[in-house]
């Protein structure tokens, strides 16, 4: 899974969510894309809010801000198999909001 919100539009009952939908589907990563410059920086800024959800550390990745063409190869992924979940049995199909998309 990806989420490509602004670290600033990822609240508490955002994160409550994921937490749910990564317990459901132990197979199941996310990565969170944030502005911050350093990966370190990327990190700090979710750690503490990771924790106190409790969510599984080892599945989830707050990544730093993303060059353009990185971003576009990743938001072609996300659409891509957006385009493609109906289909694909082991891919999940629920309903997406913004541009958190089951990956």
């Amino acid at each position: 899974m990806v989420s490509n919100y602004h670290s600033r539009k990822v609240s508490d009952e955002v994160l409550g969510i994921w937490q749910r939908v990564l317990i459901d589907n132990p197979s199941a990563s996310l990565i969170i894309v944030t502005m911050e410059k350093t990966p370190e920086g990327a990190q700090a800024l979710f750690q503490s809010r990771f924790e106190k959800f409790g969510m599984p550390m080892s599945r989830i990745l707050a990544a730093p801000r993303l060059s353009m063409l990185e971003f576009m190869r990743l938001a072609l992924l996300q659409i891509f198999h957006w385009i493609l979940s109906p289909f694909l049995a082991e891919s999940p199909h629920f309903m997406r909001y913004g541009w958190g998309y089951p990956f």
